[in-house]
């Protein structure tokens, strides 16, 4: 599976950005999000069993997602020019889960980013890359994209086959799953041009299940459609990134 938008792709769109961000000519840095899942604990390895915090055993097979509208705040707590890219992280694509761009030199606190497709994507027709409807991340014209995807088998599942099929999907007012995401560096971070920012962060399984909400596999083993149910999915999983490391280098 191939990144949405490439890293020249995303080259282009800060390099037009530049200029009216800096107002002298900035330069660009380059900068890469490294993501990792775990669940129970661990790093997630698909087909493999384990524990919900809930104490339910649940085997991921499926575990996806969009990252989307991506932001740096500077430091003051100002967003600059965002990168207009749309990412498809995919547990089972290790490719998929290492964010590449160019970003303006400057000094940064923060970076921002929406979980799942935004709504004006929801509503443009066909599309390509990370957003083609063929990769399987999308129900119909009306009720859009599937933001956040995960499946599984699970013993405590009543399902057909002992399936857990969570497709987590929504973007009108009044079913919205969509999540702003601020993860703050802790610090202020200056990145000159020709430097690299890293950031490595984890994505954990375990916040799906517990939360704003208590999800029970035995309760709830089938969310395949937008509303209250996937709502609460994502109220839950909206918490599962956490900033591990900030480097410049």
């Amino acid at each position: 599976m191939k990144i949405a938008i490439t890293a020249l792709a995303c080259a282009a769109i800060f390099t037009a950005c530049t200029k009216d961000n800096s107002g002298s000519g900035a330069g660009l840095a380059t900068m890469e999000m490294a993501i990792s899942h775990q669940a129970s604990g661990k790093a997630m390895v698909l087909n493999g069993d384990v524990n919900t915090p809930n104490g339910e055993q649940i085997r991921y097979t499926v575990f996806k997602y969009y990252i989307s509208n991506l932001t740096l705040l500077n430091d003051r707590g100002e967003a600059q020019p965002s990168a207009a890219a749309y990412f498809l992280i995919d547990e089972s694509d290790g490719n998929s889960k290492i964010l590449p761009f160019n970003i303006p030199e400057g000094n940064y606190s923060a970076i921002r980013f929406l979980l799942g497709v935004d709504s004006a994507r929801n509503v443009s027709g066909v599309q390509e890359g990370a957003l083609d409807p063929a990769k399987g991340m999308f129900w119909t014209w009306n009720t859009g994209y599937i933001m956040a995807k995960m499946e599984g088998k699970s013993i405590n599942s009543p399902a057909p086959l002992q399936n857990v099929t969570y497709h987590v999907g929504g973007f009108k007012q009044s079913n919205s799953v969509l999540k702003t995401i601020t993860l703050s560096f802790g610090r202020n971070v200056t990145v000159k041009a020709n430097q690299q920012l890293a950031l490595q962060v984890k994505g954990d399984a375990d916040k799906w299940w517990t939360g704003a909400h208590t999800i029970r596999i035995a309760n709830l083993p089938v969310v395949m459609e937008a509303g209250a149910d996937a709502m609460k999915l994502a109220d839950n999983y909206a918490n599962m990134f956490t900033l591990q490391a900030v480097e410049v280098k």
